[in-house]
């Protein structure tokens, strides 16, 4: 797909969409909607990352918390059909139409996501949105996800579902955006079809169980549509998380200046979640059986300890930390022998007093993806190839961690 401009609207749908504007904020005031970090998760391993980008369904109106809204559902329909972790990240605003999507991905890193989903339309279809309009805006959307996403990643977008299945907006005055939304799909079938990477997926409209705007149940009907989209583009090759865990060059430029702001605005945990961090840091040091282990920060030039199972928390230089190789990983580190691997024999750690052999990390991220650091078990007893990892519970541990530290970073999702 070539790239274009995106085309502004009329002055005419303006006005339109600002009396829509003020009939949804009326319909809309009292439904329920998640608070809490947009993110959805399942447990497994060698976990699978999709994102969900737009309005609508994508919101999550009519539940409390994204586990039971579309993340959350997807990211269960998913792992159930792979047998893999799953971890479903939520770029959406009630108010985002294909015209304004592409200023929310400004901040978004594309490149570590094996899957996009774009959920858009209903805004568009409300505020009548010509079909013209639609099919060049959407067209300079998806090139820009193209362009940003690596070549093997599926970008599905979930077709407009009928506006008046929306029990809403199930009113006389949504009777033209039901029929235009008719329209847009069919101009989104043509132009998915442009590009083996593109799929439409037709969005049905939920089975109602309540009177309610929506509920988990129709999240999981949708879910349900989606991960039989999506599925199929995932590889099914095993990918073991030690292969995956090979990190790149430690990010620069404008990637790393975007982390350290991450860090940069990271405020300090109360009491009762500093004595949660130590319980995960317990249990992360018993169930592997390690000498230690920590919660680390990433920090410019020095690597500084948010917790820890030892006596005093301590700070090194970045240059000699593991958990900087593992926070440009896909998943988790480990490292059975230090004096093995060329990237570490060398490190003061490994040749030092500390004498490490042992390291097993996973990042630790911000709800928009950003890298603070990482959960860590080191021991300086080498493990040989013939011992177990459970890998899968490090993450597990690393995702309780997330879910402590989230109301102590900024939103940038």
């Amino acid at each position: 797909m070539s790239g274009s401009s995106r085309v502004q609207v009329s002055p005419f749908r303006r006005i339109w969409a600002a009396y829509l504007a003020r009939w949804i904020s009326q319909v809309t005031a009292d439904i329920p909607r998640p608070h809490d970090a947009p993110r959805g998760h399942a447990p497994g391993h060698d976990s699978d990352r999709i994102l969900i980008f737009g309005a609508g369904p994508a919101c999550g109106w009519g539940v409390s918390t994204h586990e039971l809204a579309l993340p959350g559902a997807v990211a269960r329909a998913v792992s159930v059909r792979t047998r893999r972790g799953c971890d479903v990240d939520v770029t959406a605003d009630s108010t985002m139409t294909v015209a304004d999507a592409p200023d929310y991905l400004t901040d978004r890193r594309l490149s570590r996501y094996d899957a996009v989903v774009v959920v858009l339309g209903v805004n568009d279809a409300l505020g009548l949105t010509a079909p013209s309009v639609w099919r060049e805006n959407l067209r300079h959307l998806l090139t820009l996800l193209l362009d940003g996403c690596p070549a093997g990643t599926e970008i599905v977008v979930a077709g407009i579902h009928p506006i008046r299945s929306i029990r809403s907006f199930d009113s006389w005055r949504a009777n033209p955006a039901q029929r235009l939304a008719r329209q847009l799909n069919a101009e989104t079938i043509r132009m998915c079809a442009e590009d083996p990477r593109t799929v439409f997926v037709d969005m049905p409209a939920p089975t109602p169980d309540t009177a309610r705007h929506r509920t988990a149940r129709m999240y999981h009907q949708w879910a349900q549509v989606l991960a039989r989209a999506v599925v199929p583009y995932l590889s099914t090759e095993l990918r073991l998380d030690s292969a995956r865990a090979v990190p790149a060059a430690r990010a620069g430029g404008a990637a790393e200046a975007i982390r350290q702001r991450a860090v940069d605005e990271l405020t300090t945990p109360d009491a009762k979640t500093r004595a949660s961090l130590q319980h995960i840091v317990s249990l992360a040091k018993q169930a592997f059986g390690a000498k230690a282990a920590v919660i680390t920060v990433l920090d410019r030039d020095r690597q500084w300890e948010l917790a820890g199972t030892e006596e005093t928390l301590t700070e090194i230089p970045r240059s000699e930390s593991f958990c900087d190789f593992a926070i440009q990983g896909d998943g988790p580190m480990v490292v059975r022998d230090a004096r093995l691997d060329p990237r570490f024999r060398d490190n003061p750690q490994v040749t030092g007093s500390e004498q490490l052999r042992f390291y097993a990390g996973f990042p630790i991220e911000t709800p928009s993806g950003e890298r603070l650091g990482a959960l860590c078990v080191l021991d300086s007893e080498a493990r040989p190839q013939t011992d177990e990892l459970d890998v899968d519970l490090l993450r597990e541990l690393a995702y309780m961690v997330q879910h402590e530290l989230w109301p102590y970073v900024a939103d940038r999702a």
